[in-house]
């Protein structure tokens, strides 16, 4: 008899974690398991923004995914997956058709421009780590730039960082921007006042997940820190030089030299091309137990996924703490599925959102009105990643990762 195949189609949180929980729950004598991801490692995304500003290098935040794996179970394919044909049950790659009995979907995000003018080129992107690691030497550059033209020639916008949207990703930048303006400036000659930070979001708040009063805490350290929010502004286009904002009726530019987006994520853009008809944003509608509303050999994981929970009226928003839960629960639904038993309906468990203010601050909120901030929240946010690198690919990973006691 024939082994089944089961491909996971993405080595981010929800992936490897449905990898990582398959290797010690799938029979492998009448099964095989494909982990398809285009890179060979995995990233942790949730802290390419200390990477952004170079205050963590590249490979504290990534691992090898054949390290993180047990290869003897699961197969790694290092390939482009260009499309699936889920008529045929085909992965198609860059490396040839990979088939499949059940496809277990977490092929991540992208960033959104909401189809603003020249964002997509003239801004810089948090996605993954090449794009993180080139934030990081355009700004020095920039400085630089600055402290070697003649004084009367020099441009005020390399001295300006302007940051497109305050929600996690763009708030959790600013804090290690803050973190490392000191070093920028004392390496270059720079004066420190002579340096603009804006931040330009188009609500009225930052952070809405969190509470009013964690919310000023923030807002007073990043005062302290010269940090200027532009709230109820939107961001219209984005030229070679600035932002195109528009404040109030007219629109103006805001000059910077380092311009970067972080107000959108969206599913894969493959998944509109698979599913013309479900998939908005590149994300799917799926069933209570994770699998796509008519495909039941299809599980839909992590950013591609749109989880609509009991007592809810929209999806959860894509986090790596509801991947990494889809991941483990999908391993168990495929272990079920194969052996002809009925699949179980997906519950997320909020353990709350921690957003670090740069090495050594943070907020949390943990629900039921509990909050931390300062040194115990930063911890916290450690603790959380240490425990979702053991979820993910083990207690020897999450031990050589860790950051706990840095």
């Amino acid at each position: 008899m024939s082994r089944k195949r089961v491909v996971i189609a993405g080595g981010g949180y929800a992936g490897l974690a449905a990898a990582h929980r398959m290797q010690k729950t799938i029979a492998f004598e009448t099964t095989e398991v494909i982990l398809i991801d285009r890179t060979s490692y995995h990233q942790n995304c949730t802290a390419l923004h200390e990477v952004a500003v170079g205050n963590s290098a590249p490979e504290d935040i990534i691992y090898d995914l054949r390290k993180a794996l047990d290869t003897k179970k699961i197969n790694v394919l290092e390939a482009e997956i260009v499309d699936i044909d889920t008529e045929r049950k085909f992965v198609k790659t860059s490396k040839g058709d990979i088939r499949y009995d059940i496809l277990v979907n977490g092929l991540g995000f992208v960033s959104e421009t909401f189809g603003i003018e020249g964002m997509d080129t003239n801004a810089f992107h948090i996605s993954n780590i090449i794009n993180a690691e080139s934030i990081a030497s355009h700004i020095q550059g920039r400085f630089k730039n600055y402290a070697k033209t003649p004084e009367a020639e020099r441009d005020p916008a390399d001295l300006t960082i302007a940051v497109g949207g305050a929600g996690l990703t763009g708030v959790e930048l600013l804090g290690e921007i803050i973190d490392a303006l000191p070093l920028w400036c004392r390496r270059y000659g720079i004066d420190r006042k002579k340096v603009r930070v804006y931040c330009i979001e188009a609500m009225d708040k930052i952070l809405p997940m969190f509470d009013d009063k964690s919310v000023a805490y923030v807002r007073d350290l990043m005062h302290r820190h010269g940090v200027e929010f532009m709230l109820s502004t939107a961001i219209v286009g984005c030229s070679e030089t600035g932002f195109l904002i528009k404040p109030h009726e007219e629109v103006q530019e805001l000059k910077a030299a380092t311009r970067i987006w972080t107000a959108g994520v969206r599913g894969s853009r493959l998944m509109d091309k698979v599913f013309p008809d479900e998939a908005k944003r590149g994300r799917v509608l799926v069933k209570p137990d994770l699998r796509h509303p008519s495909k039941n050999d299809i599980y839909l994981i992590g950013d591609v996924a749109a989880f609509v929970g009991d007592g809810e009226e929209r999806p959860y928003p894509p986090t790596g703490q509801i991947a990494v839960q889809m991941g483990v629960h999908t391993a168990q639904n495929v272990r079920l599925q194969l052996e002809g038993k009925p699949t179980l309906p997906f519950v997320f468990k909020n353990r709350g959102v921690i957003c670090s203010l740069g090495k050594h601050d943070a907020i949390a909120s943990l629900g039921k009105g509990i909050t931390l901030k300062g040194y115990p929240a930063i911890k916290l946010k450690r603790v959380a990643e240490t425990k979702t690198d053991w979820m993910i690919s083990g207690v020897k990973n999450a031990i050589r990762h860790t950051r706990i006691l840095k």
